[in-house]
């Protein structure tokens, strides 16, 4: 049983996986200084039942946060537990994958492949979090290119701080309306901002593939988007950062290129080390 987390810049998403990459349990906490405490408390009170105990197990870790990557992966080594740090080097399931692509996109794009793959059609894997991103896998497993946009907090914080008689408002009201009140209007046209955004990108990335790509969405934001807009995706899976994890360490300790992930698997820090 591995323990796989994804920690991004507003929540750290985590889950229990099964040596068959069976997702066991799933929580998520704020991306903090505390994030290692509130996570070891989770698993205490919620996954106990599973059995699970730090010292010598593998964590896999993809990091947005040097900060708070860095001190979560101090923490679980201090607690006897062998960190795995998920980066384009450390994956071999997909081709072309930059190495200036962020940990969180690579487990994303193998998460979507591995998951979600369709023989003979390409992939357009969305995120939506605290930024939203698009990339897209061509229908071989290579990465080709995307976008990387504000997201959907990032505007509404950008509005109601920026102007002093707007208010926060978190889009549990919005509708594909005209709006006609204050509040009503934001939320209305913040959506259609997004799906704007999302229905242009996609447009985009399309007219690139000669067959359908299969379009799955993920981030704190997909479900309440897709809700709104169920034609835009094929599959809707939040969780789908941790599940690619879990596939780049299984396949990675199975096979030859695991030469790699040898080297991300530490107990303890030795020097200068970039999680």
């Amino acid at each position: 049983m591995n323990l796989v987390l994804d920690i991004g810049n507003t929540v750290t998403k985590c889950g229990l996986f099964s040596t068959e990459q069976e997702l066991l349990w799933f929580s998520t906490t704020p991306t903090d200084s505390k994030t290692f405490s509130a996570i070891a408390a989770e698993i205490a009170n919620k996954a106990s039942k599973l059995s699970w105990q730090w010292s010598g197990s593998l964590v896999a870790v993809s990091s947005v946060v040097p900060s708070a990557g860095t001190a979560f992966c101090n923490d679980a080594r201090k607690a006897g537990a062998k960190i795995f740090e998920i980066s384009a080097s450390t994956q071999n399931i997909l081709t072309g994958v930059s190495n200036a692509m962020g940990a969180d996109r690579v487990a994303e794009a193998v998460g979507a492949w591995t998951a979600y793959r369709v023989i003979g059609r390409p992939m357009i894997v969305l995120g939506l979090g605290t930024a939203s991103t698009m990339l897209t896998i061509n229908e071989h497993g290579c990465v080709g290119g995307g976008f990387i946009g504000p997201g959907v907090t990032m505007i509404l914080e950008g509005l109601a701080r920026k102007c002093a008689l707007l208010p926060r408002t978190d889009l549990s009201k919005a509708k594909t309306t005209v709006g006609y009140t204050t509040e009503s209007q934001m939320d209305n046209g913040v959506l259609l901002l997004v799906r704007g955004m999302i229905h242009e990108w996609l447009e985009v990335a399309k007219a690139e593939f000669e067959q359908t790509p299969v379009v799955v969405v993920t981030g704190g934001w997909s479900l309440r988007v897709a809700e709104q807009f169920p034609t835009l995706f094929d599959t809707v899976d939040v969780p789908l950062a941790l599940k690619g994890s879990a596939q780049i360490v299984a396949q990675s300790l199975v096979d030859g290129s695991g030469r790699n992930a040898k080297k991300t698997i530490t107990t303890q820090t030795k020097g200068k080390h970039n999680d």
